[in-house]
């Protein structure tokens, strides 16, 4: 029988044999273990309170940044006043597509680039009033991020505490040690 992996004429060592086995037996485990991952956070972001969660998570994290960056004066506004800009296109894109199908605002649901949607515009826009008196020190967009993080927090805990009893009912399935005990800490 030969051994096409090695050059003819070579005799193969027995230690590059076991070390070989070693190797395709971790990357087995480390395939298998990502691809269980990879379910799980499906099976997690199929839930609509999960997913929401997560969106919230995401936008308290950028909301955070613009409000440390907004510190910068000139350079902070940019990204403030940005944020604010999406807001009024996606307010104004809410109110055409309302018109056009002749239904109310609130059936309309905002875009998941605003960053702060229940916040009306009118505060967005009012924050900002502050930024020439504070010569632009002032992070404004902290005041816009508080008040979304006062929304999505509830949202946050929520999802957290769903994706707990999914990874609960999953753990079962899940074949490795190490996975079930890191469920465990998670869910407990």
């Amino acid at each position: 029988m030969e051994n096409r992996s090695t050059p003819e004429g070579m005799i193969r060592h027995p230690e590059v044999s076991k070390k070989e086995a070693e190797t395709k037996s971790f990357l087995d485990k480390m395939y298998d273990s990502v691809a269980n991952g990879k379910r799980q956070l499906e099976l997690l972001m199929d839930d609509p309170t999960v997913s929401e969660a997560a969106k919230a998570t995401a936008r308290t994290i950028i909301n955070t940044a613009i409000a440390i960056v907004d510190v910068v004066p000139g350079f902070g506004e940019v990204f403030s006043w940005g944020a604010d800009a999406v807001k009024a296109a996606d307010r104004i894109r809410r109110l055409h597509l309302a018109m056009k199908r002749g239904v109310e605002l609130k059936q309309i649901p905002p875009s998941v680039l605003d960053l702060t949607p229940d916040v009306g515009i009118s505060v967005a826009v009012l924050t900002e009033a502050i930024e020439p008196l504070t010569a632009g020190i002032a992070p404004s967009h902290a005041i816009e991020g508080s008040m979304q993080l006062y929304h999505d927090w509830p949202r946050m805990r929520a999802g957290v505490n769903r994706a707990r009893e999914i990874l609960k009912a999953d753990a079962d399935r899940v074949k490795d040690p190490k996975v079930q005990e890191a469920i465990k800490l998670l869910t407990e």
